[in-house]
């Protein structure tokens, strides 16, 4: 039992601090935490009893909270461009899909999950004022840019603009993080018996945004828990192997550059020291049409940033221009891999009581578990969204090497980047590209992964 008095505000409130409305509303009231609920105790008037003030309260008891519908939490954070109109709707529109989509369960059960839209553009622009509208020029003449193209670049592309300007980007960080905070909390109040998990569901802009908030949290910071026994079984995360193999990166590069003095200047995030804290800890980190591989790229870590959740998925669409691969900023060998393409969800696959497809469950069981055959040999031959030729080409490969038969995969087979095909009927190879970057919301097979990845 926790029970809570005013100490006069300490700056680094714990997260049972975060999670109630406030500590003492006067001196002849106090609340304590038992478990999930909060009490309120009231000092009985000490002319009326003689038992110590300490000791004299009284307990209100509250009924217990209803049972949660949902076992995790989707928080959804945008890219660039104007999200204040359609955004919350399509929103709604994904829970209704997803839902639909498990109304009777995957491959990995009944999936019963939340998903919540972070909204950051708006406030920014607010923030800006007129000053783009003011110097932009106007529309008039026959030979002008067309306005809907300049409204268009105005708010899309001068988000990236303003991403790169030190004061607006602090801003956008502080404004994403505060909204992180606040839906989460606001979804405590709303179902105070939810004790799922949290994800978050990023889109270009938007993945940039979050992965440096989850590599630049502070140390008292909750996230910051190398607990993950209550996420995750161990070996059933990417982000755990890839902290195993950087351990054994760093003891070979102690050892190989001991009596030798760096000479690269490392890369510091220029906010580092004023990123907010996050108040709950990140299960799957999954990122879309992202840039995060070329721009951390450009940023020349000596050792790419581990963000702090258990799993990150990188989804990119083969014909998006604006997407990029992380696996070769985690670990070079993983060029030599072919690219792994989600499995399609199949629909009417999940229907009631149809218990004749299990190629699903063999697909997922290849992307999350590392599965291997009596010989120790990985059972992953009959993924079939993997093109057979590039099987072949990658076997050649793994013979030609002398110490092929020796396991040193250190990443036990799991996958950071995953790849989808552009859909529908396409009159030229370029027209994908038109709807490439935005086509991640609503693909079936995107919101399929997301949903198995929900352990």
């Amino acid at each position: 039992m926790e029970t809570n008095s005013n100490s006069g505000g300490s700056a680094n409130n714990s997260f049972s601090d975060l999670k109630k409305e406030g500590n003492v509303v006067n001196s002849e009231k106090i609340f304590v935490t038992i478990g999930q609920h909060k009490l309120d105790l009231k000092r009985k008037s000490a002319k009326t009893s003689n038992i110590p003030d300490l000791e004299d309260v009284s307990i209100e008891h509250q009924p217990p909270p209803p049972p949660c519908p949902y076992d995790h939490l989707v928080l959804v954070v945008h890219g660039i461009g104007k999200h204040e109109s359609g955004y919350f709707d399509m929103i709604e529109k994904l829970n209704k899909k997803f839902d639909k989509m498990f109304a009777y369960g995957s491959s990995c059960g009944m999936k019963r999950v939340k998903f919540i839209a972070i909204e950051w553009h708006s406030v920014i622009r607010e923030d800006l004022g007129t000053i783009i509208q003011d110097v932009t020029p106007p529309s008039t003449h026959t030979k002008s840019l067309p306005k809907a193209i300049r409204s268009a670049i105005d708010d899309s592309f001068m988000d990236y603009v303003l991403f790169n300007d030190y004061e607006f980007s602090k801003k956008i960080y502080n404004e994403v993080t505060d909204q992180l905070n606040s839906q989460y909390m606001e979804f405590l109040k709303t179902y105070p018996a939810f004790d799922g998990k949290v994800s978050l569901y990023s889109h270009s802009l938007g993945t940039i945004i979050c992965y440096d908030i989850l590599t630049n949290q502070p140390t008292n910071a909750l996230c910051q828990s190398d607990d993950q026994r209550q996420f995750a079984k161990e070996g059933d995360s990417n982000i755990a192997s890839w902290k195993k193999f950087r351990s054994s990166q760093l003891n070979k590069d102690k050892l190989s550059h001991l009596d030798v003095n760096p000479t690269k200047p490392e890369f510091k995030h220029p906010h580092k020291d004023i990123f907010l804290p996050l108040v709950f800890q990140t299960y799957n980190f999954i990122t879309t049409g992202s840039p995060i591989g070329v721009i951390c790229g450009l940023r020349r870590y000596t050792y790419f940033p581990i963000p702090l959740a258990v799993n990150w998925f990188n989804i990119y669409n083969i014909c998006d221009p604006v997407a990029y691969l992380i696996e070769p900023l985690v670990d070079k060998s993983f060029k030599q891999l072919p690219t792994f393409f989600l499995p399609k969800f199949r629909t009417g696959s999940r229907k009631k009581g149809n218990n004749d497809d299990s190629s699903d469950e063999e697909d997922f069981d290849s992307l999350f578990i590392n599965k291997k055959d009596e010989n120790g040999n990985n059972n992953n031959s009959n993924n079939s969204n993997i093109d057979q030729q590039q099987q072949q080409q990658q076997q050649q490969q793994q013979q030609q090497r002398p110490d092929s038969s020796k396991d040193e995969k250190p990443f036990s087979n799991y996958r950071f980047d995953y790849a989808i095909k552009p859909t529908g009927i396409h009159i030229s190879e370029y027209s994908p590209l038109l709807t490439a970057h935005s086509d991640y919301w609503m693909a079936s097979n995107v919101l399929y992964f997301i949903g198995n990845g929900l352990k």
